[in-house]
């Protein structure tokens, strides 16, 4: 009892009080002499402050072990949502659809810098310069999109990130000079930044176990479709007179539809494994 500091606030002092109190039924005197050996030196601000610390690391322990059961039952909340075949397949397709979109409008600027050069007069400084920025985007919002999806959910990123890529490709086919295709192209990367991370991890859910590899192997395979077919198309319009805007405000537009049709088509799972514990 000499290791109290009576000036303490009755609750703190209880709680203290009470830890001692737990040690003597459990070691006898050789509880209290450990603690007393272990405390009995130290300044009573500093026995108080490690008595607090003793109070509360039960506690520490049971919220820490609350927090591994909430993550582990979100977990396999969100497989069950991805139990039925048919969302599997909607899934993986609609993740693909993304990846060729996303990745079609990365690499269709190779086929529309000399096109913006030419029209707007622009040097080799400036296409680099708009090459880059759009590069370093894409490369910059990769970690925090995995980190702010962990907050408002993969699907919902995924969906505004695709939002943002189309609205940015369809203001490009309407822009008038460098600075404003700088821009564009810059918010276009932010965009699509988000697709790879966002999509493998909705795949792995959808897939814990069984076609996994498959999954994730067509999954890339979309990509490589989307990097021919999107500067294919472009060069076969050129070819038939097609001005170069059309395309690009097209490109647009299909990414817009896809941000919509990832919300309708991909399952949100933060709502649902967040739902689910309540309703058991």
């Amino acid at each position: 009892l000499l290791l109290l500091d009576r000036s303490q606030p009755p609750d703190r002092a209880r709680a203290h009080a009470g830890l001692l109190g737990n040690l003597a039924p459990r070691g006898g005197g050789r509880g209290l002499a450990a603690l007393d050996a272990s405390f009995g030196k130290d300044p009573p601000a500093a026995r108080t402050a490690r008595l607090d610390e003793e109070v509360a690391r039960p506690c520490n322990r049971q919220l820490a072990d609350d927090s591994s059961s909430v993550r582990r039952a979100a977990h396999e909340n969100a497989t069950l949502l991805y139990s039925r075949p048919a969302m599997k397949r909607r899934t993986l397709a609609t993740c693909c659809a993304t990846h060729i979109l996303h990745d079609g409008l990365s690499d269709v600027s190779y086929v529309l810098l000399p096109l913006l050069a030419q029209t707007f007069g622009l040097s080799l400084a400036q296409v680099g310069l708009i090459r880059s920025a759009h590069r370093t985007a894409m490369a910059a919002f990769q970690i925090p999109a995995g980190l702010i999806a962990e907050r408002f959910g993969e699907r919902n990123l995924l969906a505004l990130g695709t939002l943002v890529a189309g609205c940015a490709f369809v203001a490009l086919g309407y822009v008038s000079g460098f600075w404003a295709i700088l821009a564009v192209l810059f918010l276009a990367g932010a965009g699509s930044a988000v697709q790879h991370p966002l999509c493998s991890t909705i795949i792995s859910r959808a897939f814990p176990q069984d076609g996994r590899r498959a999954a994730l192997g067509t999954y890339n395979f979309s990509g490589d479709v989307g990097k021919f077919a999107f500067g294919g198309v472009v060069s076969l319009l050129l070819v038939a007179g097609v001005p170069w805007q059309a395309p690009v405000i097209g490109f647009g537009t299909a990414a817009i539809l896809t941000a919509g049709a990832v919300l309708l088509l991909v399952a949100d799972a933060r709502t649902h494994a967040a739902s689910a514990p309540a309703s058991t």
